[in-house]
């Protein structure tokens, strides 16, 4: 019995191990432990570059395992951000009702990339690191594995990132350019704003997601996903549906 053990093991003359149908010879299978070995190396890695998630608490907010709420910058999709918003088109009752949906909706499109235990990267300004709740921009990070997974499931609106050896899935551009998020760039965080402004058009041109969706009232319609700019002391709406100056 031991014999016919170390004869199935003998194959070509060196030792190999079968998976399925084919072998792996010792080259192949060191390639495999080495490549196992470094991603988990990487993981622990993470543990002190990276933050983890503790709780998605909406669609552009979450709570760190540090204690911390971040939310993610120049997008807005929150129901509270958005009835904030209808109050100036007049919605009635009903039709601010349908906002909850809208913005679930969302929520429910960032849950297929950040939940409970996700890694994390952020970009925070330093002046914004003691505040209750952070703005950042969110950075996950992704093998190529996942990244076919993601762009099979969603083929358009993704957006990455290659930071050196690392690639990340860009979450605040991903939310504009999948048209599950309003745009409202900054005049001091001006880094991302000609991206985000191309993004917005490109899902809005493109129907993606909620892009193009409209409650229409008495007063008129009102457009959930909208282009805003914030100018020191101002918000003006580039589609002209709304002024409002903040103390």
């Amino acid at each position: 019995m031991f014999e016919m053990f170390i004869t199935r093991l003998r194959i070509k003359k060196s030792l190999s191990f079968k998976i399925g149908c084919s072998y792996l010879t010792n080259t192949e299978m060191r390639k495999i432990i080495i490549l196992v070995i470094g991603i988990i190396l990487s993981r622990v890695a993470w543990a002190e570059e990276y933050y983890v998630v503790e709780d998605v608490v909406d669609c552009s907010t979450v709570k760190l395992t540090n204690g911390k709420i971040v939310y993610m910058m120049e997008i807005e999709c929150s129901e509270t951000q958005l009835r904030e918003r209808a109050k100036y088109s007049k919605l009635s009752i009903e039709e601010q009702s349908m906002i909850s949906s809208i913005s679930q909706k969302s929520e429910d499109f960032v849950k297929n990339f950040l939940r409970k235990g996700s890694r994390i990267k952020l970009e925070m300004d330093d002046e914004s690191v003691g505040w209750d709740r952070i703005p950042a921009y969110f950075y996950i990070p992704i093998n190529q594995w996942e990244k076919f997974l993601f762009n099979m499931r969603f083929p358009k609106g993704l957006y990455y990132l290659k930071q050196g050896k690392d690639s990340f899935l860009f979450l605040n551009a991903t939310l504009i350019s999948s048209g599950y998020a309003s745009l409202v760039t900054y005049s001091d965080h001006p880094k991302y704003s000609e991206l985000f402004k191309e993004l917005f058009g490109q899902a809005k041109i493109n129907k993606r997601g909620l892009m193009g969706l409209q409650l229409t009232s008495k007063q008129g319609t009102f457009e959930p996903l909208v282009e805003t700019t914030v100018i020191r002391c101002g918000i003006v709406n580039v589609d002209k549906e709304f002024w409002t100056t903040t103390p």
